[in-house]
């Protein structure tokens, strides 16, 4: 005990200097009732840089003579350590420990306590061991995490030291374990160098095999970035357009979709088919026409590519005004299908067709009418739209053309003798669009062909053509009226 009375010598375990306070907290993380054996470690290695272990352990008992020059030194160098086991332990523990005064006894009581329990940690971190991938970790945090565990189980399950060298095959197998066990979690693109570095022997240290692992996963980063020649050529020569793309690999949204087989039309069923008289037939509200309904309804929505009437609209030569009477019903039906013509269909457009060249004879009674429009009295009147109609033979040969005018509201003649018979004689006025009125003599019925008779005609003297209402005419007939630049078909 006499080399302890030295207090000078720095490896005097009784030696206490200046930084050596009661208020130190020698590790940072304080006991809990979960980290004794992380605590214990940390707490043995902060005592033995101190060198003070040697009062926790036993090593240096209290002096049995209350005469030895050392009890005093050693009351000193106790209450100091047992003040640092105080302050590195957490509050809901040190109250079980703050009137205990011996650093020795204070160690101990908290082995007791803490160190019993090590079958269900060791189960939970071999547990987590086998289960531990590195998915979308690296390299470097995927080693950590494994080494925590290694070096925490190393705690509750120790390994026998020996110094003749008899344990040096059970090392060895222990750092085997290591390595396959960081090898079997790495991701599948290391699988090459896995295989290469389980070929070699002996097997390498597990720090060995994670330098080189690191080493491959640096490789993978440079080559990830940069794009191959490859692909960049194959990207050049095969530029993507919508005609190398396969229909056979576009989504059939459509392929499920109801298909009727009276009508030929996707979209319902035969028993949901209303022109096989199935169902009633839905009217629009918007055109007042059946077969379809207001949602798909092409005046109000516009009419589809591919259709007759697509792009139609914006012409201004061509304008027609609307009316109860039902188109065919496939051109109100949405269907993916190219537009046919039945038979009875295509023989009505040749009809038309040959009618169209009836208005090449007519062509300079529609330069009669052209030069009407620009008088005066032609802007009294309002839209005139069409510069020829198919009306009786007598009227064609009437030095009095007959204009289709979509903003009136009545059908007005200039000549009384043009009416087929006279319903009454009256003495008002008309008003027109430029605010002038003009005064209507008589009421009358005109009979243009055998199935045209426009009824509620006024007789306009003063005007010098006779005007059609396309509305009035419409509703009346319940029919429609096509416009081209040169007839119009009604």
């Amino acid at each position: 005990m006499a080399c302890f009375l030295n207090l000078s010598d720095p490896g005097n375990p009784f030696r206490l200097d200046n930084g050596d306070n009661s208020v130190v907290l020698l590790i940072t993380d304080p006991l809990t009732a979960d980290n004794y054996p992380t605590w214990t470690r940390a707490m043995r290695c902060a005592l033995r840089a101190k060198n003070k272990v040697g009062f926790v352990m036993g090593d240096i008992p209290r002096p049995s003579d209350p005469d030895d020059p050392l009890l005093e030194a050693w009351e000193h160098c106790n209450d100091m350590v047992a003040s640092w086991l105080q302050n590195s332990i957490s509050a809901s523990i040190k109250s079980s420990v703050v009137f205990v005064d011996d650093a020795r006894d204070i160690w101990i009581d908290l082995q007791d306590r803490f160190s019993h329990q090590n079958g269900p940690r060791i189960f939970r971190l071999k547990h987590n061991l086998a289960n531990l991938l590195q998915e979308h970790d690296s390299v470097s945090a995927y080693y950590g995490t494994l080494k925590t565990l290694w070096d925490e189980l190393s705690i509750y399950d120790l390994i026998p030291v020996c110094n003749c060298g008899t344990m040096s095959t059970l090392l060895d197998r222990y750092q085997r374990d290591c390595v396959f066990q960081f090898l079997m979690g790495l991701n599948d693109i290391y699988s090459n160098v896995r295989d290469q570095i389980i070929l070699l022997d002996p097997i390498p240290p597990v720090t060995r095999v994670f330098s080189l692992i690191q080493q491959q996963e640096r490789q993978h980063q440079l080559t990830h970035h940069a794009p191959s020649p490859d692909s960049m050529a194959l990207a050049i020569k095969i530029p993507f357009s919508p005609q190398n793309f396969s229909p056979q690999t576009r989504p059939h949204q459509k392929r499920d979709r109801p298909f009727c087989t009276h009508c030929k039309i996707t979209g319902h069923t035969f028993d949901t088919c209303f022109k096989a008289g199935n169902v009633e037939s839905p009217l629009c509200t918007h055109c007042h026409l059946s077969g379809h309904v207001v949602d798909k309804c092409y005046k109000l929505h516009s009419y589809p590519p591919g259709h007759i009437f697509f792009n139609k609209a914006s012409n201004p030569t061509v304008l027609a005004t609307q009316s109860s009477i039902s188109y065919p019903s496939q051109l109100e039906e949405t269907s993916d299908d190219k537009v046919g013509l039945t038979k009875a269909q295509f023989q009505q457009l040749m009809a038309l067709l040959q009618l169209r060249e009836l208005s090449i004879a007519a062509q300079h009674f529609a330069n009669q009418i052209q030069s009407k429009l620009s008088s005066p009295h032609s802007n009294l009147v309002g839209i005139s739209l069409s510069l020829s109609t198919h009306t009786h033979h007598a009227l064609q040969s009437n030095t009095f053309p007959w204009i289709i005018d979509t903003g009136a509201t009545d059908h007005m003649v200039c000549y009384p003798s043009l009416f087929t018979s006279t319903t009454s004689f009256i003495s008002h006025t008309v008003k027109l669009p430029n605010g002038t009125e003009v005064p209507v003599s008589h009421i009358g019925i005109v009979q243009l062909t055998a199935s045209i008779c426009l009824t509620d005609v006024l007789c306009v003297p003063s005007f010098t053509f006779n005007l059609f209402s396309a509305k009035k005419l419409a509703t009346s007939l319940t029919c429609y009226l096509i416009f081209f630049s040169d007839l119009c078909f009604i």
